[in-house]
């Protein structure tokens, strides 16, 4: 359906932050000796989820491919895993069947000890490789869910801005003081949550009058013909949604909060007209363009963050109307 809105969305608390000590991320630790940073996650993924959490955080799936880089992954290994755990490693054979790390190395370039009768491709569905505590590889299911490591190299631009990312797509806003991302690429909820996080930040909502207006200008800068793909331009996701049951409304973070008292706030000090229109989608198929926010001072504690979908609409005499899925969405359109 045709609107006339133009979406103004989203605000998210992200939590950037970096020292003169690491000029990365501060969530990940450098080792002199591999010259890169390492960052290990015990919670199992899909080698498609690592391999994206590591590229969206702005490095990449850890394959040990030289001596000091496996020494650095068994030392990692050593301290937060057993010796019967594997890890994904960025060599897969996803795309073509011949095996590659996510950065191009071919398989016959990467000194690797097999474990005793691997590699053995069972069932043929055996397309990534894996390393245990014992410094051996595997290959296994691309499907099944493991730990694993994600890496940057030293090599690599690592000066972190103003906001504290080495994401240049991070601006900061002197009216908020916080930093805004617009993701032009659709997703739906829970992979734009996923990519807000790997980020360092989560969707949101707008907390005041003036975010609002930020994030309508920031709007206004991407215009349809800047979105690529057929798809609703007119919303973008924020924070909110219903925890499985109907009306049980809370943010990403489980806290209930009042919507409807908190718009009222925002319709008054900022003299919009606001309205909350529903209507059911079937499931959690809807993907839409998101933002995300960035705190621009060093932080490491997380803090709640709200979200849902937000539209303006810049013609007053025309009303747009969006929808409410599983995640919910909102609506709200200011006039």
């Amino acid at each position: 359906m045709k609107t006339g809105v133009t979406c103004s969305v989203i605000w998210l608390f992200t939590l950037f932050c970096y020292s003169e000590a690491s000029s990365f991320r501060c969530d990940y630790k450098y080792s002199s000796k591999a010259k890169g940073w390492f960052k290990h996650f015990v919670v199992p993924a899909t080698w498609a989820d690592a391999r994206l959490r590591c590229t969206l955080e702005g490095a990449i799936l850890a394959s040990p491919l030289n001596a000091n880089i496996e020494a650095e992954i068994n030392k990692i290994m050593d301290t937060f895993f057993t010796s019967e755990s594997e890890i994904f490693t960025g060599l897969h054979a996803t795309l073509t069947g011949d095996f590659y790390t996510v950065e191009g190395v071919p398989l016959s370039e990467v000194s690797l000890v097999w474990a005793e009768e691997e590699p053995n491709n069972a069932g043929n569905e055996e397309h990534c490789v894996t390393f245990n505590g014992n410094g051996e590889a595997a290959d296994r299911s691309c499907h099944e869910t493991r730990p694993y490591i994600c890496f940057r190299s030293a090599n690599l631009k690592t000066e972190a801005n103003e906001c504290g990312t080495i994401d240049p797509e991070y601006k900061l806003d002197s009216r908020t003081n916080f930093c805004y991302k617009f993701h032009t690429v659709p997703r739906k909820f829970s992979r734009a949550h996923f990519a807000c996080s790997a980020e360092g930040g989560h969707l949101a909502i707008i907390n005041s009058a003036v975010e609002a207006t930020v994030l309508k200008d920031l709007y206004a800068k991407y215009p349809d013909e800047k979105m690529i793909g057929n798809f609703r331009k007119y919303a973008a996701l924020i924070g909110f949604f219903d925890w499985g049951e109907r009306g049980d409304w809370r943010t990403i973070h489980g806290k209930s909060i009042d919507f409807f008292l908190y718009r009222r706030r925002i319709s008054t000090r900022s003299n919009l007209k606001c309205e909350i229109m529903q209507k059911n989608l079937q499931g959690q198929r809807l993907a839409l363009i998101f933002l995300c926010k960035a705190y621009r001072t060093v932080s490491t504690e997380a803090l709640p963050v709200l979200a849902g979908v937000l539209l303006v609409d810049h013609q007053v005499q025309r009303r747009a109307m969006y929808y409410n899925v599983r995640p919910t969405l909102f609506a709200s359109f200011l006039a």
